[in-house]
């Protein structure tokens, strides 16, 4: 959350302070584990994104 903080104070609060401004945040989490996840893990997590309005939150299998 440090850095969300961060670039909260460091960045977002300059350009809103501008009122013609029109900003977005994207973020992109990778995660990778040799074994793979467990099913419960997958569902928590996309259980998660959903509740939080992701716009996409998929597991890739390699």
């Amino acid at each position: 959350m440090k850095l969300l903080t961060d670039l909260h104070r460091e960045m977002l609060q300059h350009l809103a302070a501008d009122s013609d401004v029109e900003s977005s945040i994207e973020v992109e989490t990778t995660a990778t584990k040799r074994t793979g996840f467990a099913e419960d893990k997958i569902r928590t997590v996309g259980e998660n994104a959903k509740s939080l309005k992701f716009e996409q939150a998929d597991f890739e299998e390699n």
